[in-house]
């Protein structure tokens, strides 16, 4: 079993960018967690309750990787959260979701981004804790536009 699985770093980036232009359903991302790859040594643990899926990561040259997925009563993903244990993962990660393109992310302060509106998402960047979370807003179209004008100046 463990043959058929590749490396962590692979399966933590692919959901990652993967996440980068819809939310899952839970359905979907439970799906994604259990065809993840890990490395021979490594192991996955899949916590699921009604609204919190979580995929933690661990291998043998002491990767850790936490992803955790929120979800509302109708299964749809609220929150995805990222976490790593080291500053270069998180730097690599991190960078990985600035410069996709589908966000269209703009830098609103140090530890804030707002994508395009039709994402309707907020980057919020946790440096303390090697961590960053994307989460959904319901803001209006000329509430984003002013907050994003804002940014800009």
């Amino acid at each position: 079993m463990r043959k058929a699985k590749a490396l962590v770093t692979i399966f933590c980036t692919t959901v990652l960018i993967s996440c980068s232009n819809h939310f899952y359903t839970k359905g979907e991302a439970i799906k994604i967690a259990k065809k993840g790859n890990i490395k021979k040594s490594g192991r996955k643990v899949i916590e699921d309750d009604n609204s919190i899926l979580k995929v933690l990561t661990r291998d043998s040259n002491f990767l850790k990787l936490d992803e955790i997925y929120y979800f509302n009563d109708d299964g749809k993903q609220l929150k995805y959260t990222y976490f790593a244990f080291c500053d270069s993962c998180f730097q690599k990660s991190l960078l990985k979701v600035l410069t996709k393109d589908g966000y269209k992310w703009t830098k609103f302060n140090d530890s804030t981004y707002i994508s395009k509106y039709s994402l309707k998402r907020f980057l919020n960047i946790h440096k303390s804790t090697y961590s960053f979370d994307i989460v959904q807003h319901n803001l209006s179209r000329n509430e984003c536009k002013n907050l994003i004008e804002h940014a800009e100046k």
